[in-house]
């Protein structure tokens, strides 16, 4: 298992809150690593990142308590990149999707977000935190029918330094994620033994200390 995307999709959004009083900081910490151990990743190119290999995670479906997150991200060995994160809550006909750029990202400028050629909409960023700057969009459940028929996502910004930060999210398995099972995180807990998970718990953290000492920085 590749676990450099664990970071980005676990904790890019650290410190955000989603909608009906629920934190995202602390939902994530409890289930992302049950979850996340499953995930397979792929690795592309991208102008955006120069030379860097960019790990990019797949679109993944976990629910916990009523409520369900369909997210995916992308990060460089040294750095987040970006994180896309839906959130649904159950009877509930509101859609919130929270993303998060980098930190060098210019948040009094905000961000525009794009689903291929529809309209624009932008977006303030909230407070940063060690891993990104998050901001949030809140929609009904067209949000739903536009990123399950939609090519890309389009997220851009600037910037402190005045350069245009311009970052594409694959919907490609939107759909089928969001429209698959979600096992609540439990499920995922029985499938590992306490010793395996503590396993697979210690190496994340291993090889991100690893990354630490390589890139300076986390």
């Amino acid at each position: 298992m590749d676990v450099r995307n664990v970071d980005i999709f676990a904790r890019a959004q650290s410190g955000g809150c989603g909608f009906a009083g629920v934190c995202m900081s602390s939902l994530l910490r409890l289930i992302a690593p049950l979850v996340l151990a499953t995930m397979v990743t792929t690795a592309a190119r991208s102008e955006e990142f120069g030379s860097q290999a960019v790990i990019q995670s797949p679109w993944t479906k976990f629910c916990l308590s009523g409520m369900c997150f369909t997210g995916s991200g992308s990060r460089t060995e040294c750095r987040p990149i970006m994180s896309v994160t839906l959130l649904e809550r159950n009877n509930e006909t509101k859609k919130v999707l929270q993303f998060a750029l980098p930190r060098s990202v210019d948040v009094d400028r905000g961000a525009r977000l794009q689903i291929d050629d529809g309209e624009p909409i932008t977006r303030p960023f909230g407070s940063c935190n060690p891993a990104g700057c998050p901001g949030s969009y809140e929609a009904g459940p067209e949000l739903v029918d536009q990123l399950a028929h939609g090519q890309v996502l389009t997220i851009d910004a600037v910037n402190r330094d005045n350069s245009p930060l311009h970052v594409t999210v694959p919907l490609a398995g939107f759909a089928a994620a969001h429209g698959g099972p979600a096992p609540e995180p439990k499920v995922y807990e029985e499938q590992l033994s306490s010793r395996e998970f503590q396993k697979r718990r210690a190496g994340a953290d291993r090889e991100r200390e690893e990354r630490k000492a390589r890139c300076g920085s986390d």
